[in-house]
C-alpha cells in the first residue's frame, strides 16, 4: 500500500483502530442490549431481531480490524536474533504482564458486581490461561499472545517463501478454518449434521493467525488490483449478507451469532480495513488520532463501565426500548472509558503499567 508520507500513514492507523474500538464496544454493549442466547430473538418482532443482530454484527468487524492491523504493522519487518529478543522482551512480556494484571481486576470486580464468593485457586488457573476470564472480552489477549510467540518466525518465513506456494497454502487453510463454518449454519437450517473438518490447519494459526496473515498481504499489496471506489460497496455486501444469515438463521429457530470464523464478517472488514488505510486524511484528526492511540487502554477498561452501567439499567428498569438502551450504553461505555484512560495516561508509569500504552506507540510507526 503506497501512502504520501509517514504522518498520513499513521493517520489512516489511527483511524482504523479508532473505529475498530468503537465495533468492539457496540458488539459487546448489544450483546448486553439484547438476548442473543436465548428465545427472544426467535419470536421477537422482526425488527428488533434485525436491529439486535445488525448491532451486533457490525461490532463483530472491530476484532479482524485489530488483527488485520497486527500483521500490517508487525509482520513485514526483520527479525534478527536481538530484534526478536527485543520483541519478546519488549512487546509480548509487557503484554503478558497487562493481561495478568487486568485478569486480575476482572476477578475481583466481577465476582463483587455479582455478589460471588472468592474462589482464587479460579483466579490461578486464569492467570495461567487454563480457565476463561472473568469477563468476555480478555479471550483476546490470549489469542494475541499466542499470536506473537510465533509471529517475528513467521515474518521471517514469509520474507522468503514463494508467492504461489504461499497462496496456495492460505487458501487450502482458509477453506476449512472460515468457509467450512459457514456452510454447517446452512447445513443446521437444512436440519443436516455439522461437517467437521478432519484435515488439521494448527499450523496456519487458525482464524486468528490467518486474519495476522492477511494484514501483512494487505502491507504487500496483495490486493491493490480492486479498485478503491469499489471497497466500500463490497463491504457493505459482506456485511449485509452476515445479518441476512444470521436473521434467517433465528426466524427458523438456529441461534446463530457470527464469530471471527466467518467468511462473510471477515471479508466485509478486510475490504473495510484495505479502504481506511487508503485515506489520505481524517476528519477530526487530533479526536481520531486520541481514540486510536487509546484503543487499547479503551478496550482493556470499557467492560468495567458496560457491566456496571448495564446491571444499573436492567436493575432499575429505567429504559424500556432496546434502542434506547442500545445507545444510552453505548455513549456511556465509550465516553466514560475514554475519560478515565485520558486521567490515568497523564501518568506515564500508570499509563505502561496498566495499559501498556508504549505499544500503541510502537506499532504506529
Amino acid at each position: 500500500m503506497k501512502f504520501m508520507d509517514n504522518t498520513k500513514r499513521i493517520a489512516s492507523i489511527d483511524f482504523a483502530r479508532a473505529l475498530a474500538i468503537i465495533f468492539v464496544i457496540l458488539t459487546h454493549v448489544t450483546e448486553s442490549t439484547y438476548d442473543l442466547g436465548g428465545n427472544y430473538l426467535v419470536t421477537a418482532p422482526i425488527h428488533n431481531t434485525i436491529a439486535g443482530l445488525a448491532f451486533h454484527s457490525l461490532g463483530r468487524m472491530g476484532v479482524p480490524i485489530f488483527f488485520f492491523l497486527s500483521g500490517y504493522l508487525l509482520l513485514d519487518r526483520n527479525y534478527d536474533h536481538d530484534k526478536m529478543l527485543r520483541f519478546y522482551k519488549r512487546n509480548m512480556l509487557g503484554l503478558f504482564r497487562v493481561t495478568e494484571v487486568w485478569i486480575i481486576v476482572y476477578f475481583f470486580f466481577s465476582k463483587i458486581l455479582y455478589s460471588q464468593k472468592l474462589a482464587f485457586p479460579e483466579l490461578i488457573e486464569e492467570l495461567l490461561f487454563f480457565r476463561k476470564a472473568e469477563t468476555n472480552h480478555l479471550w483476546y489477549m490470549g489469542t494475541i499472545l499466542g499470536i506473537y510467540l510465533v509471529l517475528p518466525l513467521l515474518a521471517n518465513i514469509l520474507k522468503n517463501i514463494d508467492k504461489k506456494i504461499f497462496v496456495f497454502v492460505l487458501l487450502v487453510s482458509s477453506a476449512y478454518v472460515f468457509i467450512l463454518p459457514t456452510v454447517n449454519v446452512f447445513r443446521k437450517l437444512l436440519k443436516v449434521d455439522d461437517l467437521a473438518s478432519q484435515l488439521s490447519v494448527g499450523f496456519s494459526g487458525g482464524w486468528a493467525g490467518i486474519l495476522v496473515i492477511v494484514g501483512w498481504m494487505i502491507k504487500k499489496g496483495y490486493f491493490e488490483k480492486i479498485r478503491t471506489k469499489w471497497l466500500l460497496p463490497l463491504s457493505l455486501v459482506f456485511y449485509l449478507l452476515t445479518v441476512l444469515l444470521e436473521v434467517v438463521a433465528y426466524r427458523h429457530g438456529v441461534k446463530y451469532t457470527v464469530w471471527y470464523d466467518s467468511i462473510l464478517v471477515d471479508s466485509a472488514s478486510l475490504f473495510l480495513t484495505i479502504y481506511i488505510l487508503r485515506i489520505r486524511r481524517n476528519q477530526f484528526p487530533k479526536l481520531v488520532s486520541w481514540i486510536g492511540y487509546s484503543s487499547f487502554a479503551v478496550y482493556l477498561i470499557h467492560n468495567v463501565f458496560r457491566q456496571e452501567i448495564a446491571k444499573y439499567i436492567n436493575d432499575n428498569a429505567l429504559l424500556a426500548s432496546h434502542i434506547q438502551k442500545e445507545v444510552v450504553l453505548f455513549i456511556l461505555t465509550l465516553v466514560l472509558s475514554e475519560i478515565v484512560v485520558y486521567i490515568l495516561s497523564r501518568n506515564k508509569k500508570i499509563a505502561n503499567g496498566l495499559f501498556f500504552m508504549r505499544l500503541c506507540l510502537s506499532t504506529r510507526k
